[in-house]
Formats: C-alpha cells, structure tokens, sequence
C-alpha cells in the first residue's frame, strides 16, 4: 500500500513538473502548452513588434498598405490603431519608456533599397514621430532595448549584401552612435536583451557578399554595452533566419523561422544565460517565419507570418514553472522512456526522498 501510494505521489508531482501529460495524449517536453487565440486582422508577416501594458503591438504590411495592429490578450481581441506614415517590411521594433520605436526595413517591401527612418508610437495619443535616422540603411535588422536606448544589429544595406553594424539611439538626445561590429555579418538575426546585455541569434550568412547563395545559422552572439565588446556563445541547436524571441524569467526562447536545411521551422528553443546551454521545448503548431512574438504575463505570444502564405494565426506558450534535474536516460528532458522507468519501478519522486531528481522554480 505505502508503495503504491510513493508511486503515484512521484508521478503526479512529475507530470506537474515537466513529462507527459498521458490523460489526455497533450505532450509537455520540458514543460509547456501552446493554444490558440483569436487571429489578426489580417493574414500578413509580423517581424516588428512590441507589447505596452499588457497588450501586442504589431506594425506592418496589410498587402501595400501601413497598418498598426493591436492585440489585447485580456479580452482576446484585436483592433487597429493610426498606421505608421512609413509602409515597410523586413523592419526591427523595441519598447522605450511605454513607446514603440520602429526602424528601418523594406519600403513597400522592396529591398533593393532599404530605409534607414525611425519612429516612434505613443500608444496614449495614437499618434507616430519621426525621428533621426540610423546612420545606415538597412532591413532586415534586429533591434533590442536597453537602459533606455534602442539597439540596432545586423541586416543588409541591399539584397545579398549582409552588415553587422551595430549603433545605439538615445531618445534623450535624438542621435545615434556606432559601437563594435558584431563578429557575423547576418541577415534577419533576432535580438533580445537579458540582464543589460544584448543577444544577437540566427540569421542567413551569405556565401559571399552580393550573392543570393547562403546557409540560416544558429550562431548566439553577446554584445556588452559596458565594455563595448562581443563575446561568442553556444550555437542555438536549429539554425534559423526571420524567426522570433522573448525573454521570460532570464530565459531566451526562440521559435519559428525558416532554415535552409528544415524548410518552415516550427522549433521552440530555450536558452539558459546561466549555463550557455539549450534545451528543446514543446514545438509551436503552425510552422513560419516572419513572425512576432511578444511576452505578456510570463506567456510567449506568436503573431502573423508566412508559412509559405501569409498567415494571421496567434499562438501562445506557456512554459512550465518547473523543471525537473536529472533524468534517467540523461537526454536532459523527461521522456516517454523516463515516465515509464519511473512508473514500472517506483523509484522516482520528483525530490521526495533524498537523491531523488528534484523539482525546482526556474
């Protein structure tokens, strides 16, 4: 009796931590759900975008057309606010101060010649300004916040001819400066920033400069403000290019984008600063690039994209709050063959008896 009760107290408190949720087939790798919201507007890419009190924001193409959509995940409801003067694609967006800087990319997604305008929306007037220009043209970029300022990294200048500038704007002052280049000069990199410093991720390499041949890589790269220097770190496992990020609780998670090995990505990857290591998390459902994604309460958001059309489809994850250390066939992830390991011999309580594998808040 004391037996069967540890076994079923040891997998109740597993399936809450990370395995495989059987009851219903809904498998939880490393923890985490995804589910479905209510679709954008319209069916378009969404590669710039920033979340401003709890709701997503996503500037963008509707065909030729500017568009500003606004997504608010307490009622599940989207609306449209006053579009951005500038239509663009293969653009780059950050939060400052409660307002959305957007910058560069593709006017009416032609990138023979890109553009090097910033703007900024203020959600409280629905209104747009325009700012002073990055000292490059360029799409294709990533962009990031930190301490106030609006970092810009990567790109092209013109199709088939990648950058890796990086220069910083202050909002204080209107200008921008030029820091270190960042050691690959990529495509539709990602960019976030964690701790004061700025993560640049993914991206297409050209074979050689002014040719369409090329690879999607993995490469994570770490840029320090403070001391003005780039730090190269553990490749992502799925190269990737055009894909989208979030920070939630000091993790980087990854998804989407296209590979040139995978085609239409569906992998969601989460990286640990901590560790300089990568673990595979539950795949979202609907495969594509040129997405955005936004965190909201702790919650992945991932808007629009192309898969190869153009989709409206939101999809939200949910890590799980817990992860399990230690597995029995050290894959680092509780599996199938985990759970039933754990099942046929009793053996595992998820920390309940001393040198048990232990549950632990991320």
């Amino acid at each position: 009796m004391k037996r069967t009760s540890k076994m079923a107290n040891g997998i109740f408190t597993i399936i809450l931590c990370l395995t495989v949720f059987v009851f219903t087939g809904q498998a939880l790798a490393q923890g985490g759900t995804w589910e479905t919201k209510a679709n954008m507007p319209t069916a378009r890419p969404a590669e710039a975008t920033g979340v401003i009190d709890g709701k997503l924001y996503a500037p963008g193409l509707d065909v030729l057309a500017s568009v500003l959509d606004v997504y608010d995940q307490a009622t599940d409801t989207w609306s449209r606010g006053t579009a951005s003067p500038t239509p663009r694609a293969a653009n780059a967006a950050a939060v400052i101060g409660g307002k959305l800087y957007v910058v560069g990319g593709c006017p009416n997604s032609d990138c023979s010649w890109p553009t090097n305008m910033l703007e900024v929306y203020d959600p409280n007037t629905d209104t747009w300004t325009t700012l002073t220009p990055m000292p490059l043209l360029r799409g294709g970029i990533a962009a990031a916040a930190i301490d106030g300022k609006l970092y810009v990294v990567g790109g092209f200048v013109r199709w088939y001819d990648p950058v890796n500038q990086l220069d910083v704007y202050n909002p204080n002052t209107n200008t921008w400066t030029t820091l270190a280049d960042m050691p690959t000069a990529r495509e539709y990199p990602a960019a976030v920033a964690i701790d004061g410093k700025l993560y640049a991720l993914g991206g297409f390499i050209r074979s050689a400069p002014g040719l369409p041949a090329g690879d999607s890589t993995g490469k994570l790269e770490l840029y320090d403000p403070n001391t003005n220097t780039w730090t190269t770190l553990t490749d992502m496992p799925t190269d990737r290019v055009a894909h989208a990020v979030g920070v939630i609780n000091g993790r980087l998670y990854a998804v989407g984008g296209s590979s040139t090995t995978l085609g239409f990505v569906d992998t969601l990857e989460e990286y640990n600063p901590n560790s300089d290591t990568w673990v595979t998390l539950t795949p979202m459902p609907t495969a594509r690039s040129a997405l955005g994604a936004g965190v909201i309460d702790s919650k992945l958001y991932a808007a629009g994209g192309i898969s190869p059309a153009h989709v409206a489809t939101l999809e939200v994850f949910t890590p799980c709050q817990f992860e399990l250390i230690g597995d029995l066939n050290g894959n680092c992830r509780v599996d199938l063959f985990d759970f039933a390991m754990m099942a046929e011999n009793w053996l595992i309580d998820c920390g309940l008896m001393p040198g048990d594998p232990a549950c632990v808040p991320k």
